[in-house]
């Protein structure tokens, strides 16, 4: 029913062939019988629904939105609601915001500007690092060879297009010069944002947001240290990350202090072993 209140296209599959469109959904026959029953405009009567969706989301996303609003309209950010983003978040009751800046950087970059996948990749960080569960202080003894570890949900490193950050925070400050508010300022497709947008094929920068005590913090890394990182986004032995250290660099007499220190300073927290 949520999907069928903010999805037209969805709605017309429904009526057309339910029981194929709603094999997901896993219900009776009695029960699609339910939702195609009424008059299918009952579901479309309130045209605005989705656009009141997409305000909300302004707060995290300003810059990728007002760069895809100028670009091809509120019908591209709009099509966010017949993705497979929004209807994997629907049934698996997820955050709708970060689903949102997943389709953001996938997902609209078949009709929208590159740019909007580059400074969503950015915001999406923001947004991820935002929600998770601070870890605390980090440990204080070195781990072992055979302890696993795993890049704390407070993390996120990744390399992206040289300029990004520079961009992110132009087009920011300058929504903040608009006067009204900020999703008067995003929408207002009048507003002109400032030129310069990194140039496509240009060299990468490497991104590293944190959660600190006064929320996400944003700053470049090496990166090196980001593909230390990203070989723990699933649990690890520490000795599998003292050799890629060596592997990107480290002299041998390092790679276990690297590693320790990024557990000590809570990029990496200690993970159950498997099994």
């Amino acid at each position: 029913m949520v999907r069928l209140l903010h999805d037209p296209e969805l709605v017309d599959r429904v009526y057309q062939q339910p029981e194929a469109t709603l094999a997901r959904a896993d219900l009776t026959p009695r029960e699609r019988e339910w939702l195609v029953s009424p008059d299918r405009r009952a579901w479309k009567t309130d045209p605005y629904r989705r656009a009141r969706l997409l305000t909300g989301l302004i707060d995290e996303y300003p810059a990728s939105m007002a760069v895809a609003l100028r670009s091809g309209g509120t019908a591209d950010l709009l099509a966010f609601f017949s993705a497979e983003h929004f209807a994997d978040c629907v049934h698996g009751r997820g955050s709708l915001a970060l689903a949102f800046g997943a389709w953001l950087t996938d997902g609209l970059a078949d009709v929208g500007p590159e740019e909007t996948t580059h400074l969503a990749r950015v915001e999406l960080a923001i947004a991820t690092v935002r929600r998770a569960a601070s870890v605390g202080p980090g440990a204080a003894n070195d781990p072992s060879a055979h302890e696993h570890l795993v890049r704390a949900p407070t993390v996120d490193a990744f390399g992206i297009r040289e300029g990004t950050v520079e961009r992110l925070a132009a087009i920011r400050g300058r929504l903040g010069q608009h006067g009204g508010a900020l999703s008067e300022a995003v929408a207002d497709s009048t507003f002109d944002l400032p030129a310069g947008a990194a140039t496509p094929g240009a060299e990468r920068e490497y991104v590293l947001v944190d959660l600190g005590p006064d929320g996400a913090q944003l700053g470049f890394c090496p990166g090196e240290l980001v593909m230390l990182l990203d070989a723990a986004r699933d649990p690890v032995p520490a000795a599998t990350l003292w050799r890629r250290a060596g592997a990107l660099g480290a002299d041998p007499d390092d790679e276990r202090a690297i590693v320790a220190g990024l557990l000590r300073d809570g990029s990496l927290v200690r993970a159950p072993s498997p099994g």
